[in-house]
């Protein structure tokens, strides 16, 4: 009951264009500068993990090898035994 009224503060609050997520240790600039990742892999779709990736794409990626998202159709791609 806590988290649900907790998350609709937050819903109501980000609509402020001045609003940040609390963190547990706040930093006045950014850590990250939007590099590319190297990402390397073995075993059934490793394939579509190799060399250096944009970080949002390796997300997608893990979900369609997982076969977790509603996004993607798995089945035409799972191999009959």
């Amino acid at each position: 009951m806590k988290f649900v009224f907790v998350f609709v503060v937050f819903q109501k609050l980000r609509k402020n264009n001045e609003f940040q997520w609390p963190s547990l240790a706040p930093l006045v600039k950014e850590t990250h500068g939007a590099d590319d990742t190297g990402i390397f892999a073995q075993g059934p779709w490793a394939h579509l993990f190799t060399g250096v990736m944009e970080e949002n794409a390796i997300a997608h990626l893990m979900a369609l090898a997982s076969c977790t998202s509603k996004e993607f159709q798995c089945d035409i791609y799972k191999k009959e035994s």
